[in-house]
């Protein structure tokens, strides 16, 4: 572990947070806080009618399942299940990771499953890949009976490519016997024109066959690596075994750092991080809580990351903060008084492994208050590398969450 305080119990600033997170949410949201190690919880909000909050134990469960896998029981395991059936079914599963990210539906109305690895955006607020992914998801599934006269209002020419789709998916993934016969190329005629969509896997969950693959000219990498292991595994995650890991290695994500996971179970959706973990940030820290936001769907699932980011800096900033006032010993001195001085702590924080949250902030010199050098009062908010309104050191070697008020020895005015 890196933190020097390990908290006890839930602090008032979680609890804050918590707050937060219901007060940037939607109305009818849940939050919680908890320990995937231990499964210990805490709950707040008081959610959709329609859906009765879940109880800590299971929600223990869960995070375990997703962040501490070589901690979890069959009973823990079973939990989940049966969370998943009582709330109908898994429909989707979505990884945002630090360039890339995966997901992994049901189509609509069929028996198949899809996985698409999608190119991710740095900017949390604009990135679509989510909303891009489920519009694929609902263009190829099969269409409802009533569908068609909605269906016909529609006229662009993006419509005419996912009709043709979806009747070349319908007609070629049909029963043949007992075999699946199907022509090469259709998820390229579905997903050439993206250039975000980086490659794309389809099963088919009744037969456990692989029916095809894509992969864009700039992703010649084969995401499956074992299709049999796959579909096995992804047969599993859609009957409520949610070994994430275990489908993640079948397809080529085996070293994949799993710190954010959205599940769509029935009508809820699930946003998990892991704190703190936020990969468009390279900054996969020591793993302690997990936070938690469940609610119905919103049209732009970005809202919600973009609040439960937030909320996750926030306990980040706070962790820091009680590891200074721990006692954590920083190199304060020497103050670098030339650019090779200064280049020189530089080389050092690059060499530190990207989890080595203690040493970075040791090497960088890090105070809680504001400190004065040669008649100057230094702190981070005069300090040239200073985002102020995300309260952030956006000096690459030294990316972490700041107050104001805070200091290092890196201080450039």
């Amino acid at each position: 572990m890196n933190a020097v305080v390990q908290p006890k119990r839930l602090s008032n600033a979680h609890v804050r947070e918590m707050y937060q997170l219901i007060a940037h949410g939607q109305e009818k949201s849940r939050v919680a806080v908890v320990d995937p190690f231990t499964g210990v919880a805490w709950t707040l909000g008081k959610g959709s009618e329609k859906h009765a909050a879940i109880d800590h134990q299971t929600l223990g469960a869960f995070a375990s399942v997703l962040f501490a896998p070589d901690h979890v029981s069959e009973n823990k395991r079973k939990q989940v299940q049966e969370l998943c059936a009582g709330l109908g079914r898994i429909s989707m599963i979505a990884i945002p990771m630090k360039d890339r990210d995966l997901f992994i539906g049901r189509l609509p109305n069929t028996s198949r499953a899809l996985i698409l690895v999608i190119s991710h955006t740095n900017n949390i607020v604009s990135s679509d890949t989510i909303v891009r992914a489920r519009a694929i998801r609902a263009r190829m599934g099969a269409p409802k009976k009533g569908d068609s006269a909605a269906a016909n209002q529609q006229t662009t020419r993006s419509y005419s490519i996912w009709k043709s789709l979806v009747q070349a998916v319908s007609s070629r993934f049909s029963k043949a016997g007992s075999t699946h016969v199907v022509s090469s190329g259709i998820l390229s005629t579905a997903l050439s024109f993206d250039h975000h969509v980086l490659a794309s896997e389809l099963f088919d969950l009744e037969t456990g066959q692989h029916l095809d693959q894509y992969h864009h000219e700039n992703f010649p990498k084969a995401t499956v690596v074992d299709s049999r292991a796959a579909s096995a595994a992804l047969i599993d995650l859609f009957n409520g075994n949610l070994d994430v890991n275990a489908v993640l290695k079948c397809i080529g994500f085996a070293d994949a750092d799993v710190g954010k996971v959205q599940v769509q179970i029935g009508d809820l959706d699930f946003y998990w991080l892991r704190v703190p973990y936020f990969p468009t940030l390279s900054l996969p820290f020591d793993r302690d809580w997990a936070l938690l936001l469940y609610k119905e769907p919103r049209a732009n699932p970005a809202l919600d990351w973009a609040a439960i980011d937030h909320a996750g800096l926030n306990l980040l900033r706070l962790r820091i903060s009680l590891m200074l006032e721990g006692g954590l010993k920083t190199t304060v001195e020497p103050f670098p008084e030339t650019q090779v001085e200064f280049q020189r702590i530089l080389d050092e924080l690059a060499l530190l492994d990207h989890n080595d949250l203690t040493t970075r902030l040791q090497v960088g010199g890090f105070l809680r208050e504001p400190k004065e050098i040669a008649g100057v009062m230094q702190r981070c908010q005069e300090c040239i590398y200073y985002l102020p309104h995300r309260k952030w050191c956006d000096l690459p070697e030294l990316p972490v969450p700041v107050e104001p008020n805070w200091w290092c020895r890196l201080w450039k005015v």
